[in-house]
């Protein structure tokens, strides 16, 4: 799915292989096609139920198994639950 189905929806993305998955056509793509990068992880995030961001891991085509997936989903829970606590200090004070 899009960037906009994966904030909406909570799931999360691999792309196996960029340049064969990823078309051409708008801002986002065209940069992504021309990097590098062959493979990617993309993670929503969130802070009090609004959508905050998306973590981008990249590697290799075939890195992100569902063994890989699994452990960095859970890193990935750890990041968002640490931005948010930091967010909620920050409230806190503002």
């Amino acid at each position: 799915g899009d960037l906009k189905q994966l904030a909406s929806n909570g799931s999360y993305r691999v792309i196996d292989e960029i340049a064969l998955q990823v078309y051409r056509g708008n801002q986002h793509s065209d940069w992504l096609l021309s990097q590098p990068y062959r493979s990617s992880f993309t993670v929503p995030m969130y802070d009090n139920g609004g959508f905050l961001g998306f973590i981008f891991l990249i590697n290799q085509p075939g890195y992100f198994d569902a063994r890989v997936q699994r452990d960095l989903l859970l890193y990935c829970n750890l990041i968002n639950m640490a931005l948010s606590a930091e967010l909620s200090a920050v409230r806190a004070v503002l």
